[in-house]
């Protein structure tokens, strides 16, 4: 430690606690942060897992911060993943949402900076029709249904807490198939006025391919869907909506999975992330001239030796951090689901949890990723 750093920490021993934490602290940049995180104990807490400073900090400026999001049997688990010489910021630790009466939880679709976005369901009823959107504040662990019936998976959560602390959008993309014409539509919630309104925007697509979104991100406003063979964008700011091909398919053979997804939380940088038949996973990085470009091609092998014997029955791989990390979630005929992290630089590969149930539910319903949705980020034109 040097002699400002020093002079820094007696000064601030001056000051109360609560002071230091919640209105002094959030101010640093995030370098001064990452030095001050190995002082002690607490202040390692205090940066890495206190939610209510990560608020207060996403309120000045866009701090360092990715992690994984999932569902465990009877609770909510975060599992950081840190980027070298830098800091995750509030990361919290595992936590249960308090759910209505009746109620219980189904499935994750979205975690925003601290906001949550769940599906529930009432006990003991399969009946789809019981199921309800609820969004759960870590910080203020206050929640409420989102009123309406919109199909859950399709869900995008645009949060903004450093002009909006507590103001929050919901965008229900809705897909049909008119004959070759593929038409999605847009319905909006609103948290200020609790009511859903319909856009009037459209985006129309020519094809055949089914292009029914498979997951979505938030980024500064923008959600963007990933709808096989092309991304859709909802810009809130501007009040626009668009679309662009992604890389095509038919070079690289059959797709099992896809995602999209940021890499690299100092300046972000949109991934795509295929999973092929040909055992093979394809990562492609939106580059700074606006093209996709394939930049990794990783063998599945060493990973499903490493998921468990069985036919497999779900294989799905989720790119993070500074996009030398995935996410993988695994589950074979004769074994539990598995969540695991592999190092594409090291090779490592860390078991992350494995789940007691062994219900098979659609893409990221038990996993989804954590991004700063506040990084700085090149956007579709």
């Amino acid at each position: 430690m040097d002699v400002s750093d020093a002079a820094t920490m007696t000064t601030m021993a001056r000051i109360p606690e609560d002071i230091r934490h919640y209105d002094i602290f959030p101010w640093l940049p995030c370098k001064t942060i990452s030095r001050f995180k190995v002082v002690c104990k607490k202040w390692y807490h205090l940066f890495s897992h206190d939610i209510v400073f990560a608020r207060k900090k996403l309120q000045l400026e866009s701090p360092i911060s990715s992690g994984m999001v999932y569902r465990c049997d009877k609770h909510i688990e975060f599992f950081p993943l840190d980027i070298p010489g830098e800091v995750n910021i509030g990361m919290p630790d595992s936590f249960f949402p308090t759910l209505p009466d009746g109620m219980t939880l189904e499935s994750i679709v979205a975690f925003v900076d601290g906001l949550l976005l769940v599906v529930l369901r009432k006990e003991l009823d399969e009946n789809p029709l019981y199921h309800l959107n609820y969004v759960w504040d870590v910080v203020t662990k206050k929640g409420h249904i989102i009123p309406g019936n919109c199909f859950y998976r399709d869900v995008g959560l645009a949060f903004d807490p450093s002009t909006t602390p507590t103001r929050y959008t919901l965008i229900n993309i809705k897909w049909k198939l008119h004959g070759q014409i593929q038409e999605f539509s847009f319905d909006i919630y609103s948290s200020s006025t609790r009511r859903w309104t319909v856009s009037d925007h459209k985006v129309v697509i020519q094809g055949i391919t089914n292009l029914y979104p498979m997951n979505n991100i938030s980024i500064r406003n923008i959600i963007y869907w990933n709808s096989r063979t092309h991304l859709l964008w909802f810009d809130l700011d501007k009040d626009v909506t668009g679309n662009s091909r992604l890389p095509p398919v038919d070079e690289e053979g059959i797709m099992y999975h896809q995602n999209i997804g940021v890499a690299r939380d100092d300046r972000g940088i949109l991934t795509l992330t295929r999973v092929m038949f040909k055992n093979t996973i394809n990562i492609w990085a939106f580059n700074e001239e606006g093209e996709w470009v394939q930049n990794r091609t990783i063998s599945t092998t060493y990973l499903l030796s490493r998921a468990g014997p069985g036919a497999l029955r779900i294989f799905r791989a989720f790119l993070s951090r500074g996009g030398d990390v995935l996410c993988v979630e695994t589950q074979f005929t004769t074994t539990k689901r598995k969540l695991f992290s592999y190092n594409i630089v090291t090779g490592e590969a860390t078991t992350i949890s494995e789940l007691k149930s062994s219900h098979r539910q659609g893409p990221c319903h038990y996993i989804f990723l954590n991004h700063n949705s506040l990084i700085r980020f090149k956007q579709f034109s």
